[in-house]
């Protein structure tokens, strides 16, 4: 059938990291920045990745969690977000009340970050999933533009352009958001997500159930 080899096609495609098709539950994602973090969840390091492209610097695309539009509202992306969320960055304004109002907002957006990294990994037994989760109970977003790391990042932050983390496990080539077991709990977390509850019936596409 027409519709199974269009299947066949995209799973192919989809487990080929140089074609560009993400695999179901995953999209390309801009990332400017890759936090280094060791096994206890302490930052160690910020790595600008950047590209030159013309006369800026771009970000660089990677495959991560899927990130769904987000319009309006506080929706974190797993593994991969802007410095609010993973951070929990705010920007300084001449009015104390607006510096106030953006702070707040931006440590519920990092709240919201944490929340949804504990319920992917929750039960989840691996090294980089425990390395994020311990960085999530160390940081503290209150000192966020104070961190000695931050600091040399922070004109670019405050621009809320092309803010994207990630996070690296020290000792490791590849990104954690690159992890099979990352992208095995990311998977199963989405297909909760999708179950209805109701019957099963069989797929015409692939005849599985």
């Amino acid at each position: 059938m027409i519709i199974q080899a269009l299947y066949e096609r995209y799973t192919q495609l989809a487990s080929d990291p140089n074609s560009g098709v993400s695999p179901l539950y995953f999209s390309a994602g801009k990332v400017s920045y890759v936090l280094m973090i060791d096994k206890e969840g302490n930052l160690l390091r910020i790595d600008d990745v950047r590209q030159q492209s013309g006369k800026k610097l771009a970000p660089i695309t990677v495959t991560v969690p899927e990130q769904a539009s987000r319009s309006s509202g506080d929706f974190p992306y797993f593994l991969c977000d802007k410095a609010e969320y993973v951070l929990g960055h705010y920007v300084v304004t001449a009015k104390e009340t607006e510096t106030v109002k953006k702070r707040t907002d931006a440590q519920r957006k990092h709240k919201k970050g944490a929340d949804l990294a504990w319920e992917v990994l929750q039960g989840v037994e691996d090294e980089a999933g425990r390395a994020v989760l311990a960085f999530y109970e160390r940081w503290n977003p209150d000192e966020v533009r104070e961190h000695p790391l931050v600091r040399p990042i922070l004109a670019d932050l405050d621009k809320g352009i092309d803010t994207n983390m990630t996070f690296r496990l020290a000792g490791d080539e590849g990104l954690i958001c690159r992890n099979e077991a990352m992208k095995e709990a990311w998977t199963c977390y989405r297909r909760r997500q999708d179950g209805s509850g109701g019957e099963a019936g069989q797929c015409l596409v692939t005849g599985g159930r």
